[in-house]
C-alpha cells in the first residue's frame, strides 16, 4: 500500500470514529462507569456522551433531581475529562464545573450551589431533624490521593436557626465562614453569633476521607449550656467543645 493512500484511510479512520462518540447515546456513560457501583439511579438518560441529561437521579439514597451535564471534547484528549454540571429539583441546586485526572486528581472550579439539608442529613441534629439550607461557592478545589491542594470558597448556612429559636427570641443564628487547605488536610470552618451565644464549627478532611469535628460554643443562656453538655458539649477553658471523628461515605452519612 501505497504511505499517501495509507494516510487517506488512517484519517478517514479517525474521523469516523470521533463522529461515532460524539453521536454515542449517553447511555454508553452509565455502561462505562457501573452506577450501581456508586450506588447511584435514574429513570431516564438522553443526549450524547458530550451533552445530555439524566432525570430523577438518586445516590446513597437520597434525591438529587435532574442532572444535565456537558463534556469538553479536549479534556478527553489531554486525559483529564472536564464537565460542566447543572442540577435542579433534588438536594443540591446549582451547577459545578469538575474534572478529573491521574492521581486521584479532583478538580473543581465555579460551582455554585444549594443545599437542602434537610434531605442530606436525615440523622438530624442534636436529636431534631435539619431544617434550613446552606449556600457553596467553590472558586476553586483542587484535591489529589496526597490530598488537598487548593481551596477557596464560600459557605453560609441557617441550619442553626430552628434549634436556636427553641431557646431564645432570637430570630435567627446564621453561620458563615469557607475552605482552605491546611497541608494535606480540607479544613471547612463556619462561625455565627446571635441571641444564643456565639459558635464556631471546624471540619477537618484527611486524603482517607477520615474527618474530625470540632465545635465551641459560647451560650448565653444556662438552659442552652445544660442542653449542649446533655448532647455531649464540654466545659474547655469557660466554653463549651465537642469532638467526633469518622469516615465520609457519602450523602446522608
Amino acid at each position: 500500500m501505497k504511505r499517501e493512500n495509507f494516510i487517506l484511510i488512517a484519517i478517514g479512520a479517525v474521523t469516523f470514529s470521533v463522529m461515532l462518540l460524539a453521536t454515542a447515546p449517553a447511555s454508553l456513560i452509565a455502561w462505562a462507569v457501573g452506577p450501581e457501583r456508586l450506588s447511584v439511579s435514574y429513570s431516564n438518560i438522553e443526549g450524547t456522551i458530550w451533552r445530555g441529561k439524566l432525570s430523577d437521579v438518586h445516590a446513597s439514597g437520597t434525591a438529587f433531581g435532574d442532572v444535565t451535564y456537558r463534556v469538553s471534547p479536549l479534556s478527553l484528549l489531554l486525559l483529564s475529562p472536564r464537565t460542566v454540571l447543572n442540577l435542579s429539583g433534588g438536594a443540591v441546586v446549582g451547577s459545578a464545573d469538575i474534572s478529573a485526572g491521574s492521581n486521584g486528581r479532583l478538580h473543581v472550579r465555579s460551582a455554585a450551589l444549594n443545599l437542602d439539608l434537610e434531605q442530606l442529613a436525615p440523622r438530624g441534629l442534636f436529636g431534631s431533624p435539619v431544617v434550613g439550607a446552606a449556600d457553596v461557592t467553590i472558586d476553586e478545589l483542587l484535591t489529589t490521593k496526597t490530598g488537598c491542594q487548593k481551596a477557596k470558597g464560600a459557605i453560609w448556612t441557617d441550619m442553626l436557626n430552628a434549634p436556636a429559636r427553641q431557646f431564645s427570641q432570637g430570630d435567627s443564628f446564621p453561620m458563615a465562614g469557607g475552605l482552605r487547605c491546611d497541608g494535606e488536610k480540607l479544613v471547612i470552618v463556619l462561625e455565627g453569633e446571635g441571641d444564643p451565644g456565639n459558635a464556631k464549627f471546624q471540619l477537618v478532611v484527611s486524603p482517607d476521607y477520615s474527618y474530625e469535628i470540632i465545635a465551641t460554643a459560647n451560650p448565653a443562656h444556662d438552659n442552652i449550656a445544660s442542653t449542649l453538655r446533655y448532647f455531649g458539649f464540654e466545659d474547655d477553658n469557660g466554653a463549651l467543645t465537642y469532638g467526633s471523628v469518622g469516615v465520609l461515605r457519602g450523602a446522608g452519612s
